[in-house]
């Protein structure tokens, strides 16, 4: 695995952090430098050792590194793509951890110059909590971090960034921005959606009321609707046909569940509980 003379990592919070914090721990960066708003988070980072040095001006954070990671947001990542990236060196290489991929993989294979590497990244990892405080060397260790491969993406960088991944213990998986983002629907937007509706269901039904009744499984199945709703909005927003697709489906489940309810058939219910307990028994 190569050591980086420079790695620049936008945005260290949580995903930004771990990842710097992982970076020190295998020995592959020489340098970590973060990039953000405000300087009490960079000298936040700079106290838990994540990083070095704290730049709030972009493209002197950026300056002469050999790897620069976009560790934000979906649509500041979008937004930091359209940013001047003179500073880096012929052959640097520039990756994200957004959580939707084609709108991203897209603008960045538009907006940035030839001479630079781009490989889209997610990692599939989180935490309840955010900012650099709730940070974890161990974040990603056996987490799956989709690598996001074009017709245009570069063999060469793309090994690299998997290597990268790989020396903090993640688990490379190679998918178009397309699989990755009809996949991610389903099992993260679809379960977000759901959440919320069940919570603006109960809310409104209920009128807000009877709240001392709200057991573990009501908390445990809604507890991602609490997420932030700007970060959220933006995911929507970037990979709104896949979830608009899954949608669809998840309607065609509710319907076909509430004619057995209506027919009374209790036995085919039950064999289709029985059939879901199996599926999720597997994950």
């Amino acid at each position: 695995m190569k050591q980086f003379k420079k790695v620049c990592i936008v945005g260290v919070g949580l995903i930004g952090g771990s990842l710097a914090l992982a970076l020190k721990k295998a020995g592959i960066a020489r340098t970590i430098v973060g990039v953000g708003h405000r300087n009490l988070s960079l000298k936040k980072a700079i106290e838990l050792g994540a990083i070095d040095k704290g730049f709030l001006e972009f493209r002197k954070g950026i300056s002469r590194a050999d790897l620069v990671v976009l560790a934000t947001p979906v649509a500041t990542i979008l937004k930091y793509l359209e940013r001047d990236f003179s500073s880096l060196e012929e052959g640097a290489l520039i990756t994200d951890t957004g959580s939707t991929k084609k709108e991203i993989v897209k603008r960045a294979e538009l907006s940035l110059p030839p001479s630079l590497c781009f490989v889209g990244g997610h990692p599939i990892a989180g935490s309840e909590k955010r900012g650099v405080e709730a940070a974890a060397a161990n974040l990603f260790k056996e987490k799956i971090v989709v690598l996001a491969r074009t017709s245009r993406t570069k063999q060469r960088a793309l090994q690299m960034i998997k290597e990268l991944w790989e020396s903090v213990g993640a688990k490379p998986e190679i998918l178009s921005p397309e699989q990755h983002d009809r996949i991610v629907a389903y099992f993260s937007h679809l379960p977000h959606l759901t959440a919320v509706a069940l919570v603006k269901t109960v809310k409104e039904s209920l009128r807000g009321g009877n709240l001392s009744f709200a057991g573990s499984g009501f908390k445990d199945t809604t507890r991602i609707a609490a997420g932030a709703p700007h970060l959220w909005r933006d995911i929507f927003s970037a990979n709104a046909d896949e979830i608009l697709s899954a949608l669809l489906n998840f309607k065609k489940s509710l319907n076909a569940i509430e004619k057995l309810i209506k027919r009374k058939d209790w036995e085919e219910l039950k064999n289709q509980l029985q059939g879901v307990k199996h599926f999720r028994e597997q994950i």
